[in-house]
């Protein structure tokens, strides 16, 4: 049992991990594409760079730690899929859906985690 549970563990982790890293690259391309469309003057302001490439170059630093099964990571990506949910949520329809649906699957899937963790014994994040 406690081979099948780090295998359940390794892809819960790799399945968060990729899934943080489209979250980080889909937020940087829909940065460049409006910096091609309609140019980069509005987009270089401190508050676009601290509540928008700021989150997302964090989700691709936490991708790795992810991969490599850290507890804490799962738990600072989940707070931060919360925070631009609250961020920009509200915007659109299709922005309220999606970064819901985000923070969803980070909760289930940090939740998985933990709770397979602990059954399996030990701390996979450590060996």
């Amino acid at each position: 049992m406690p081979e099948v549970a780090q295998d359940k563990l390794r892809s819960l982790a790799r399945l968060y991990s990729f899934l943080l890293m489209l979250l980080g690259l889909g937020i940087l391309g829909v940065v460049i594409m409006l910096a091609v469309a309609f140019g980069p003057s509005g987009l270089l302001g401190d508050k676009f760079l601290l509540f928008v490439i700021a989150p997302a170059l964090a989700a691709i630093g936490l991708a790795v730690y992810i991969w490599r099964q850290e507890q804490w990571a799962m738990i600072a990506a989940l707070l931060l899929a919360v925070a631009v949910r609250f961020m920009f949520g509200n915007e659109t329809l299709m922005l309220n859906i999606i970064l819901t649906g985000t923070a969803v699957a980070f909760a289930v899937i940090t939740g998985l985690h933990l709770w397979l963790g602990r059954q399996a014994g030990s701390n996979p994040g450590r060996g």
